[in-house]
């Protein structure tokens, strides 16, 4: 059995509880403990007994209107802190309610990240290539991919991000840093002729006719999400799956799928405000 989860609204309706309760609690001791047995002025809880005229000695009130009560009638009228906390327990449920409305309302953000990792490649030109994809969507809306795309060399590389070739699937743009450090870019025509020269930069040559399959097959692994593929959401608000297999042209292929369920919790919490 999941244990129940609480939320920001539901600790503050219940702290609006507790204080209700409290201050009900609170309001009947105090007026017993002040009180007694005896009886006092209606309007500032002076003692009467004793008194030989209808005014009150320390408000100055005409006891005929302000009233004499006891802590027995004390007790069962309403203090301002109760009737304070009463309402704000009563506001806060609303808000439970409200909030609860209005989440149903607000879509969710989904966060996609996939990971294709192509190792051992029969080239042996370099030690493998990694495809990562992000992309963020709101509710049901196919995401938007943004791919980049990763070569894992012998030497340690000093400015990865700058070598890494960025691809948009969904308009075929791409972006990537020559060996001479001039951006190499256009807004469509991502394929597999670009991988080879983007590997040509890297000192790896396009010329092995192994080179050039494992460049389409990479090409090919970017690609993929150009049209948003469809991602498997998990119980809970996420997912993850992960598997591997075998490839005339790599070693391996390992793939990674993750996605994550958010609410945007400001705007119950707004909803409970008002």
């Amino acid at each position: 059995m999941m244990a129940p989860r609480f939320g920001l609204v539901e600790l503050v309706v219940l702290a609006a509880v507790a204080l209700a309760v409290f201050a009900v609690v609170w309001g009947v001791v105090r007026s017993r403990r002040r009180f007694g047995g005896g009886r006092a002025c209606g309007a500032c809880g002076y003692s009467t007994l004793g008194l030989m005229s209808f005014t009150c000695p320390e408000c100055g009130n005409d006891l005929r209107s302000a009233g004499i009560v006891t802590a027995h009638t004390l007790a069962h009228r309403p203090s301002f802190v109760a009737s304070a906390a009463f309402f704000t327990a009563l506001m806060a449920l609303v808000g439970v309610l409200l909030a609860s409305a209005v989440a149903e309302l607000t879509p969710e953000l989904r966060r996609y990240e996939h990971h294709v990792g192509f190792a051992t490649p029969v080239s042996r030109a370099y030690g493998g290539a990694h495809v990562t994809a992000t992309a963020t969507a709101w509710g049901e809306t196919d995401p938007r991919f943004a791919v980049r795309i990763d070569l894992q060399t012998a030497v340690a590389d000093p400015r990865p991000d700058a070598d890494a070739l960025g691809v948009e699937p969904a308009s075929g743009s791409y972006v990537y840093t020559d060996e001479v450090g001039h951006e190499v870019t256009a807004a469509s025509r991502f394929n597999a002729g670009v991988v080879e020269k983007w590997l040509q930069t890297r000192g790896i040559s396009a010329s092995d006719a192994s080179v050039k399959v494992e460049a389409a097959r990479i090409a090919a692994a970017a690609m993929r999400y150009a049209r948003g593929p469809r991602v498997r959401v998990g119980a809970g608000g996420g997912g993850v799956r992960i598997s591997s297999g075998n490839d005339p042209q790599f070693g391996s292929i390992s793939n990674a799928e993750t996605s994550t369920v958010e609410r945007i919790v400001w705007l119950p919490v707004l909803a409970f405000i008002l």
